[in-house]
């Protein structure tokens, strides 16, 4: 008896889930997997079925290669071991500890499957991400992390190809997530978005996303830019600035405009301190990013103050 999946989600992409369970096919009748066009082998191998391993063997001939992109010496050694127990494919697995061993690996390697810390050292795995896209775009890419972040969903759908195959699972998840991602991208090349994530991604959806510009205009105040050192270095008015930021105050303190509105909560609350603080709960910012920017910005402050 095994389940029959078909199809993912990420980020739209449709997902399928059939919670059906098969014992047995009536005789004469078509097979559900062969009226789902779905790959019988593969469908066995997430079941654990033994005749899966055989099959699977046979149509690959050498070994699955994952490369396990983690920091964390820890979290690597439970996907392998987890994978190694669970998948009755045979696998190979590699190990990079750095975003940039992450793309040195993938780039000379090629493996059929990366698994891929969003928060490495170096630079995380989103621009690791990119980096290896930018030349190999086929390389499938199962993004994991310890919690969701808007940002997260943001930055992927800006760099992913495509043609590109890539997932999102996060570490709390229980280990049938994992197997279950790791399955559908690398036996049935279907991306895969973590459940968990599926109402968060749909409740941002809802309460309106921020654009590209507004987005830029929330880094920079956090970054402490005034209005004129915004408008200058994105070639804008000040107004043209200012209006972005009173797009942002309806779209991420909505909740809270009533208080805000009363005649003396500019003595008492910073609203652009507010907004940075409301991005940050949200994730739409994070530390190591703003990190990642500052520089850049110091450079441009220093290069406008010399001019």
């Amino acid at each position: 008896m095994f389940s029959v999946f078909r199809g993912a989600v990420l980020f739209g992409q449709p997902l399928v889930k059939l919670d059906c369970y098969i014992d047995s096919v009536p005789e004469g009748a078509r097979p559900l997997t062969d009226t789902l066009n779905f790959n019988p082998v593969a469908t066995s191998i997430i079941a654990g079925g033994a005749s899966g391993a055989h099959s699977q063997s046979e149509t690959h001939g050498s070994a699955l290669t994952i490369l396990i992109a983690e920091d964390q010496s820890a979290f690597a050694t439970h996907i392998e071991s987890l994978l190694h127990q669970r998948m009755t494919v045979p696998l190979k697995f590699l190990n990079a500890g750095t975003g940039a061993d992450a793309v040195e690996s993938s780039l000379a390697l090629i493996p059929d499957l990366v698994i891929m810390d969003i928060a490495l050292p170096v630079f995380n795995g989103l621009m690791a991400a990119r980096k290896i896209w930018s030349q190999r775009p086929e390389i499938k890419i199962l993004f994991w992390a310890q919690a969701y972040r808007e940002i997260y969903a943001r930055d992927l759908l800006s760099i992913a190809p495509d043609q590109s195959i890539y997932g999102f699972v996060l570490k709390t998840s229980a280990d049938e997530d994992l197997i279950y991602a790791v399955s559908s991208m690398l036996l049935h090349n279907n991306p895969y978005l973590d459940p968990a994530l599926r109402t968060a991604v749909r409740d941002n959806q809802k309460s309106g996303s921020l654009s590209d510009v507004e987005m830029e205009t929330l880094r920079e105040l956090a970054l402490g830019l005034t209005d004129k050192a915004m408008a200058v270095r994105n070639g804008l008015s000040v107004r043209g600035i200012q209006n972005r930021i009173n797009s942002l105050y309806r779209k991420l303190l909505l909740r809270d405009c009533a208080i805000f509105q009363k005649p003396r909560a500019a003595e008492l609350v910073n609203l652009r301190a507010r907004l940075v603080f409301e991005a940050v709960r949200r994730g739409l910012i994070t530390p190591q990013e703003m990190c990642d920017l500052d520089q850049a910005c110091l450079d441009w402050i220093g290069k406008t103050l010399n001019t």
